[in-house]
């Protein structure tokens, strides 16, 4: 390969037809990175010639296929600022509205895909209503999606069009599109995709038991899949609806250090709802703690805060319960969980037979949080906490 490169580097830049062609070759072959410096080179040669744009253009591809999405937008947008009318200039606004959706840039996605739009030649285009399409899906609007994404005959638009409807609740629809990639596309990327996809389809339509026997076959049929992981994840989930708690804890304590901290973030609290119905109490507590410490932004760790009152109650640790009840007050002073503190409190005292304490805490819940979806349980307990 050095001395390929070291061939092509001396070609004679004058012959520049020949020399896109050697690097088109390259960029065939899917050697994304010597096609991108050979194009590189080509761009500072050509700069200013009518050859310019089509080189260009090249090398953005380049770096689009090699992930470098600065790279890329950089260059498409370089062709599509400049002035004068350009074939190119459409084509490279429809990749800066692609690179901006893989990016999570919904907004100025939306923005370049409308002004795309505006081209009459693209309004009926597949390329443009999938890209709108996957817009949609990753903007949670899974029915616009459907919409867009329905009849394109692009692998990647039927890929979006089956998680549109999983989305929408049809899993059996959408298992049939993922069914269809898989007998179009074998042995290929997106067919791995598709396969994950569908146990994920079952899983979030609540057939877990569907579930864990695709995502099983996922781990022994794709073990070196980058989507391994959470192939485990899905499996240890659907495991813990049925109630198999040991088996869900061996696939799940390997994920509670991973480098994604979402689902490092999940895998330990679910750890420690296994642990918890394991009687395991220091490794449920820790579990939930790690949580809480570790990954604070995240929305699982206002549920580890719960579960970890939850946990001491559950291990008849009643005098670390009212100290979690009473941080979790203050954690959620305002928002959907405000007034859960005050509530876990009350029934600490419930249980612990010291009714005025809990009667007192639930008139102070019915007192302050007029809007608390707790009160009407509030109030019964506070009932029968007078009685008692």
């Amino acid at each position: 390969m050095i001395l390929l490169l070291s061939f092509l580097f001396n070609i004679d830049y004058e012959q520049p037809i020949t020399s896109y062609e050697i690097a088109h070759q390259l960029f065939l072959q899917e050697d994304f990175q010597n096609a991108a410096k050979y194009f590189k080179a080509m761009v500072a040669k050509y700069s200013g010639s009518e050859f310019e744009d089509e080189i260009r253009f090249r090398l953005a591809e380049c770096y689009f296929n090699l992930n470098d999405y600065k790279n890329a937008k950089k260059n498409f947008e370089i062709i599509f600022r400049k002035k004068g009318g350009s074939y190119l200039k459409p084509e490279c606004l429809y990749a800066v509205g692609l690179i901006d959706i893989l990016q999570g840039n919904f907004k100025e996605a939306g923005e370049a895909l409308q002004q795309l739009l505006k081209n009459p030649a693209y309004r009926q285009e597949a390329r443009a209503n999938f890209v709108l399409g996957v817009l949609y899906y990753f903007q949670g609007s899974y029915e616009e999606a459907k919409e867009k994404l329905a009849g394109i005959d692009l692998l990647e638009a039927k890929f979006y069009y089956g998680k549109s409807l999983s989305r929408l609740g049809f899993p059996l629809m959408a298992i049939g599109v993922f069914k269809e990639i898989l007998d179009e596309a074998p042995n290929t990327p997106i067919a791995v995709l598709a396969e994950f996809s569908r146990a994920e389809a079952l899983f979030f339509n609540g057939d877990f038991d569907g579930a864990k026997i695709k995502f099983r076959d996922f781990t022994l049929k794709y073990p070196q899949s980058p989507l391994i992981d959470y192939a485990h994840y899905f499996l240890a989930t659907s495991l813990i609806h049925s109630a198999n708690y040991a088996a869900a804890s061996e696939y799940l304590i390997p994920l509670t250090r991973h480098q994604d901290n979402l689902l490092a973030a999940h895998s330990n609290y679910f750890l420690g709802v296994c642990k918890m119905n394991l009687g395991d109490s220091s490794k449920t507590v820790s579990s939930f703690q790690r949580v809480r410490a570790n990954y604070p932004n995240t929305q699982i760790a206002s549920y580890a805060n719960l579960q970890l009152t939850n946990a001491f109650l559950t291990f008849a640790d009643t005098m670390q319960a009212l100290v979690s009840a009473a941080q979790l007050a203050t954690m959620f002073a305002s928002g959907a969980l405000s007034s859960v503190g005050e509530y876990l409190t009350g029934m600490i005292y419930f249980q612990r037979g010291d009714y005025y304490d809990a009667a007192e805490t639930f008139k102070s819940l019915i007192q302050y949080y007029p809007n608390s979806s707790l009160r009407e349980p509030a109030a019964a307990i506070l009932l029968y906490s007078l009685n008692n």
